[in-house]
C-alpha cells in the first residue's frame, strides 16, 4: 500500500506498508530505498526510522505527527507493539482488498466518473468518491463506496455504497431489491454487503451496478 506522493530537494518520495512482509518503508523516484520490519516494533519505533529516513533526504522542519482524524476507542486498536498475523490471514486480507479494489475499477467504469481507489487511515477501507455534480467549483452530489472491517453497523468486513445530496434527503422509498446485500435506511442510508454473502468477484461487481445504478438515477 503506498501513499500519495511529496516532493523533497527535487526527488518523488512515498511511503509503504507491505502487510505480506509485514515491513514500513520509503520508495524514492518510484524505487524502494528503505523498509523496516513491523514485528514487535512499538508505534513510536516505527517513528524514528521515519524520522531518519526524513533527515537524510534533507527533510529540516519538525515532524508534525497529530493525526487529524480519531481511531476507534476499541480493544483492537489497543497494543504495546506490531505483531505480525499468522500467513493466512496475511492472505485472507490480500485476497479480500484485492477484490475490493478491482470492484472500484469496475465501479469507475460503471459510474462514469473517475475517482482514485485509496485506504482510508481513519477507517482502514478501501473506497472512492464520485463527484457527480458541481455547482460553481463545489460538489453538490456524489456517490462514495467502500469495503470496511466491521463496526457498530455491520459486525463483519463489508462492501457500502451511499449517495450524498447537498440540497435534500434521498427518497429511498423505491429502493430495488438487492439478491445480495442490503438497504440500510436509518441515521446512516445506503446499501451494505457482508462478506460472507460475497461468492466471487461477480458477487461485488453486481452488487455495485446495480446500486450505483439507482443511485446515479435519484441523484440526476
Amino acid at each position: 500500500m503506498v501513499g500519495r506522493e511529496f516532493q523533497l530537494n527535487g526527488n518523488t518520495y512515498s511511503v509503504f506498508v507491505d502487510p505480506v512482509g509485514f515491513a514500513l518503508g520509503i520508495m524514492k523516484n518510484g524505487s524502494e530505498t528503505e523498509r523496516v520490519s513491523l514485528d514487535n516494533l512499538t508505534y513510536m519505533q516505527t517513528v524514528e526510522p521515519w524520522k531518519k529516513w526524513l533527515s537524510e533526504a534533507g527533510f529540516k522542519d519538525e515532524l508534525d505527527l497529530s493525526l487529524h482524524y480519531d481511531l476507534p476507542d476499541n480493544d483492537l486498536y489497543k497494543f504495546d507493539a506490531f505483531s505480525k498475523p499468522d500467513d493466512a490471514i496475511i492472505n485472507l486480507w490480500a485476497k479480500n482488498r484485492t477484490i475490493a479494489n478491482s470492484a472500484f475499477e469496475n465501479l469507475n467504469k460503471s459510474v462514469g466518473v473517475p475517482s482514485d481507489i485509496n485506504i482510508w487511515p481513519h477507517h482502514f477501507d478501501t473506497g472512492t468518491y464520485h463527484e457527480l455534480y458541481k455547482t460553481d467549483g463545489a460538489t453538490d452530489r456524489s456517490i462514495g463506496a467502500g469495503f470496511n472491517p466491521a463496526d457498530a453497523m455491520v459486525s463483519e468486513p463489508y462492501y457500502y455504497i451511499y449517495g450524498w445530496y447537498k440540497d435534500k434527503e434521498i427518497d429511498y422509498s423505491d429502493k430495488p431489491e438487492q439478491e445480495n446485500g442490503k438497504w440500510i435506511v436509518s441515521d446512516w442510508k445506503g446499501a451494505v454487503l457482508p462478506i460472507s454473502e460475497v461468492k466471487d468477484q461477480s458477487t461485488v461487481d453486481d452488487f455495485y451496478k446495480n446500486t450505483s445504478t439507482y443511485l446515479k438515477d435519484k441523484l440526476k
